[in-house]
């Protein structure tokens, strides 16, 4: 049991660091958000988890990683899209054949 309420704080860490530096503005050059939005987005992910957990068990739980990966997914497969989109436009380019090193 206390394995997994350390990797459960191990990984909620990281991720509402993330999230937190992501919506602060001019956030650019900035290595970590102040600890008022971290706190506010640990408690709104803490809740919403432990509610969903409690209504639902397990089932709860899965709702919850269906709901957080799903923008994930979508984000991850519109970067693959747009770097192939980039490849093909560019394809020819000194910068992208630059990146292409034959390694062989």
């Amino acid at each position: 049991m206390l394995s997994i309420l350390e990797k459960s704080v191990t990984m909620a860490d990281p991720m509402t660091s993330t999230i937190s530096l992501m919506t602060i503005k001019n956030n650019i050059g900035v290595n970590e958000a102040p600890a008022q939005i971290k706190l506010m987005w640990g408690l709104i992910m803490g809740v919403t988890s432990l509610v969903f957990t409690l209504t639902g068990g397990l089932d709860g739980i899965k709702i919850v990683k269906t709901i957080a990966g799903s923008p994930i997914l979508i984000v991850g497969l519109a970067m693959m899209i747009l770097f192939i989109v980039y490849i093909v436009k560019h394809g020819k380019s000194k910068e992208v054949q630059d990146m292409m090193v034959d390694r062989s």
